[in-house]
């Protein structure tokens, strides 16, 4: 629970313009989803190219879908890589 309480905290700080966590109180991973339009598997793209895995939602949907996002994950980070990972993904996005 407690890394989970970091992740929200950061990222309602870094990310709260760009992403929404709907549903974010349980869990292993957080679902991200972006309030316009946006082409998740691009971000995706860029933000591993800075070393953040953050897989796109559109790659889990039978048919298309105009909702995207990222599925994040954070229950094995450290504090410290989840406030890192959080700050980098909002260079990103």
């Amino acid at each position: 629970r407690a890394r989970r309480d970091i992740f929200m905290d950061v990222a309602d700080r870094y990310l709260r313009k760009a992403i929404e966590f709907p549903n974010a109180d349980a869990g292993l991973r957080a679902t991200g989803v972006f309030p316009t339009k946006r082409d998740d598997r691009e971000v995706s793209r860029r933000a591993l190219q800075l070393g953040i895995e953050a897989l796109p939602l559109s790659s889990y949907y039978l048919s298309r879908s105009d909702r995207t996002g990222l599925l994040l994950g954070y229950a094995a980070l450290s504090p410290d890589a989840i406030r890192a990972g959080i700050r980098t993904l909002a260079r990103v996005v």
